[in-house]
């Protein structure tokens, strides 16, 4: 299978809960195919069955084990499937599937012959561009940038104060322990605060190396200035919205990004007595802190 990826591909995360579904639907919204075996939240589940998984981590031992993912994922998104699959590409894909993310919750209740149905049943695309919205993206964005030239990533952002009391703590318990390098506890805001904080500050590096190609969008911001938003949208991602102008981009945002119902909720909580570099996250992302004690 080839590792040379050509594909203009377009990516969509953030930490679980911050509005990535909205701007998924940004797309949607703009007539741009998004994928073929999505849930509720427009997550693309063929992304997460290969690659929410513990597995590939540390990225840089498991190079060639993500390299064979991505061909399949991006090979399942690629046009020349004008077709379903033949049986033998189904089988091809089934041996990709990652074995060592059985026992974990979210792969309960057939999630991998749901997944390898949707598969079958994949008539494919009639664009080269591939746009997925999957909250995990983050976690491997360097291997992305790395692998992928023609790849832009969005980065969906709420304050992490008030995504501390989320009840999607997902990601927490997922990658918290590798990222924070000590046990966490999915029921802990303390936990949950210093995961925002720490995957934020790993993105803010990862954007200062190539910031044409990543976009970090604050919900709030984009909810109470679309136009901005729509531009920067624009500058990111440039000839995939050659068609779209970017009136059309804020129009898309106006009618289905809105500020979250918890906006501020940090504020009737216990104090989370951010460090002194923390607060330093929060304002490089926009939120004040002039409040914290």
């Amino acid at each position: 299978m080839s590792t040379t990826f050509t594909q203009e591909c377009l990516a969509i995360g953030g930490i679980g809960g911050s509005g990535t579904r909205a701007f998924a639907d940004v797309f949607r919204t703009l007539g741009f195919d998004i994928g073929f075996d999505l849930n509720d939240s427009l997550d693309d589940l063929t992304f997460t069955v290969l690659f929410k998984d513990r597995a590939l981590w540390p990225l840089e031992r498991n190079t060639e084990l993500f390299k064979r993912r991505l061909a399949a994922f991006l090979a399942l998104r690629n046009p020349k499937y004008a077709q379903p699959l033949t049986e033998p590409e189904v089988t091809d894909f089934c041996k990709i599937l990652p074995d060592a993310n059985n026992g974990y919750r979210w792969l309960q209740a057939h999630f991998l012959e749901q997944r390898v149905s949707a598969v079958r049943k994949h008539s494919g695309t009639q664009s080269a561009q591939v746009i997925w919205k999957e909250p995990n993206t983050h976690i491997f964005l360097p291997a992305l940038l790395a692998l992928l030239p023609n790849f832009r990533y969005l980065h969906v952002v709420r304050n992490g104060l008030d995504m501390a009391w989320s009840k999607n703590q997902n990601q927490l318990a997922l990658w918290g322990e590798e990222l924070l390098q000590r046990p966490v506890s999915a029921t802990s805001a303390q936990d949950s605060f210093d995961y925002w904080c720490i995957a934020h500050q790993r993105l803010l590096q990862i954007q200062s190396t190539q910031p044409e190609r990543v976009l970090i969008m604050g919900l709030e911001q984009a909810a109470n200035a679309p136009g901005d938003a729509a531009q920067r949208i624009k500058d990111l991602i440039g000839t995939m919205t050659s068609t779209r102008s970017t009136d059309s981009i804020k129009g898309a945002i106006e009618s289905v990004v809105q500020l979250p119902k918890g906006v501020n909720r940090y504020k009737s909580q216990p104090s989370l007595n951010p460090k002194s570099a923390q607060q330093a996250i929060l304002r490089e992302l926009g939120y004040a802190t002039d409040d914290i004690a």
